[in-house]
């Protein structure tokens, strides 16, 4: 893999990282705040790693080529990096964690990569 691309990769998921944490903290005191059931914090884990990841995406990736590799790389990396920090905060365990955990942010990246390359393709 070229340099640029390699380098679009490691913007897109520091900045879903980054996202990512602003949007957990803030969830969480409204989480708390508002007494949410456990649904509804699963749903608010899902839209938060969804909102990440498109906009890590988005203003990561500046060259409009290869955005199901760029996705599918952002999305593992992305997965990667919160699983570690989920495994040293919870005493080294990944108790909680689900296939369905680790798939849909990865599949969902594939396809925003893409959309988010093709999309900036035409502007």
């Amino acid at each position: 893999m070229e340099r640029k691309n390699f380098t679009d990769i490691l913007v897109a998921t520091l900045f879903a990282v980054l996202v990512s944490l602003a949007l957990v903290v803030a969830f969480g005191l409204v989480a708390k705040a508002a007494d949410l059931s456990d649904t509804a914090l699963k749903i608010g884990v899902i839209v938060i790693k969804l909102l990440s990841l498109t906009l890590g995406l988005f203003f990561g990736v500046k060259r409009t080529e290869k955005g199901l590799l760029k996705g599918l790389s952002t999305g593992i990396l992305y997965s990667a990096a919160g699983y570690l920090t989920f495994f040293f905060a919870n005493g080294k365990s990944f108790s909680g964690v689900t296939v369905f955990d680790v798939i849909v942010p990865i599949a969902a990246s594939m396809a925003l990569g893409a959309f988010v390359v093709n999309l900036k393709g035409r502007a």
